[in-house]
């Protein structure tokens, strides 16, 4: 009696889990829409430099469209990994306009956008003097040589004192 109860428990739990992980399966593959992010590499970016955009979020395989807005500019599409996630680097023309832009991502249904700022390309000009470079500071040479004239001789001075001293009582004794 108790090892058919035991059996029949064992095919019970059996059941449960199969169900447990058909139920499982079945809500990874409607998506991970609950935890879809549009993230940057740095909340601005200057003209000519890169730009890395990254969804999360998708269906894994599915496209993934980016595009950098105001003046629109197509970033690419690529397919999200397994994870779901698609990436595209690019690089912003150096003739793209200055100012607050839109990423926007695109995956199925989905669609997100974070916040960008293009920054305007620094034109300096760097100018190099030519000739002897400038002394700054000042010149320490003669103090740090008398200092050590100095040291030497006291250090002399106390030899022969101590010499004399020596001398003076081994005369005395």
């Amino acid at each position: 009696m108790a090892a058919k109860l035991t059996l029949r428990s064992m095919a019970a739990l059996t059941v449960v889990a199969m169900a447990m992980l058909f139920a499982a399966s079945a809500a990874s593959a409607q998506g991970y829409a609950g935890a879809a992010t549009l993230t940057l590499s740095s909340p601005t970016v200057p003209q000519g430099g890169t730009l890395r955009a990254t969804m999360t979020g998708c269906q894994p395989g599915e496209p993934v469209h980016f595009v950098l807005n105001s003046d629109p500019l197509d970033m690419g599409t690529v397919p999200a990994d397994g994870t779901g996630t698609g990436t595209v680097t690019i690089t912003v023309p150096s003739t793209f306009p200055p100012g607050a832009h839109t990423v926007t991502s695109t995956c199925g249904a989905l669609t997100l956008s974070a916040n960008v700022t293009v920054l305007s390309q620094a034109t300096t000009q760097t100018t190099v003097a030519s000739g002897p470079l400038p002394i700054t500071g000042s010149n320490t040479d003669g103090t740090v040589r008398g200092g050590i004239a100095l040291v030497a001789v006291g250090g002399l001075l106390v030899v022969a004192a101590t010499t004399f001293a020596r001398r003076r009582d081994t005369v005395s004794s």
